[in-house]
């Protein structure tokens, strides 16, 4: 009796596997048997210092530039950084960050900060969406990368759409082809401000923690994880994809920040 019921229960379970694969896909069932790195109650150092910001109020990208002993902006294709007083977050400028054609094509506007970012800190920015697009697999407007051998990005925030068309981030692990769905339903609504702030521990190894918040609520804690793959971090923001509709997508983002860690003294 034991054995039929036994049986019975891993049909069930295979059975629900089954449905979740058709239903969410494989990426996602892959985070949910990584899901003992999570761990949303024991959160982060908070942060300490502020290390370098930017909001645009200069009206070019200088600050994004200041400190930096090389360039900041790598567009491919179609990208364009400009600055802009359509929208603001604060203050009357804000970065627009375009790309067109993208409908087969990697088209990209990028911007890098790389000389001042410290092992562990927060990163942060506060992005405008025009409205609902649509990517067919991938668009990365949030990323770190490690230069080594490569030049690829690490960790990339990305936006996808739920079945009513809504727009959500996920995160995408380069390193172990790995999808992270966010551990919080949270839409990122068009034509609205949203903060995305990011805890980030550089390590070579499985020691690595990266943490990351949608206007204050956590939506992703992956902990002990490869974070680089050499002892540098790059941090960026974008508009980079090789497929979305509309295939000319604007972002606007504004009041960047990059911050330090704050650790308890020592008595």
């Amino acid at each position: 009796m034991y054995g039929d019921a036994h049986k019975s229960r891993s049909k069930r379970r295979l059975a629900l596997l089954v449905v979740l694969v058709l239903v969410i896909g494989l990426p996602f069932i892959r985070m949910g048997i990584l899901s003992p790195r999570i761990h949303p109650l024991n959160p982060p150092p908070p942060p300490g210092d502020l290390l370098w910001s930017a909001d645009q109020e200069t009206g070019n990208l200088s600050q994004w530039t200041q400190g930096q002993f090389g360039e900041a902006v790598f567009n491919t294709g179609s990208g364009d950084i400009a600055i802009t007083s359509d929208v603001a977050h604060s203050g009357t400028h804000a970065l627009k960050l375009s790309i067109s054609g993208a409908n087969g094509t990697t088209q990209a506007a990028r911007l890098l900060r790389w000389n001042d970012n410290p092992i562990e800190g927060y990163y942060s920015v506060w992005f405008d969406f025009p409205q609902v697009y649509r990517p067919a697999e991938w668009w990365n407007v949030f990323q770190f990368k490690s230069m080594g051998a490569e030049n690829d990005p690490m960790w990339v925030l990305n936006i996808g759409n739920r079945p009513d068309g809504s727009m959500f981030f996920y995160l995408w692990d380069a390193l172990t082809q790995t999808s992270y769905s966010p551990l919080n339903h949270v839409d990122v609504s068009p034509q609205q401000w949203t903060e995305v702030t990011a805890y980030y521990r550089r390590a070579t190894d499985r020691t690595g923690r990266i943490t990351i918040w949608q206007n204050g609520t956590l939506i992703f804690d992956v902990d002990q994880v490869q974070t680089a793959i050499a002892n540098n971090v790059h941090w960026g923001i974008g508009n980079y994809t090789d497929n979305i509709s509309p295939s000319d997508a604007t972002i606007y983002a504004d009041d960047a920040e990059i911050h330090t860690v704050a650790h308890p003294q020592s008595p």
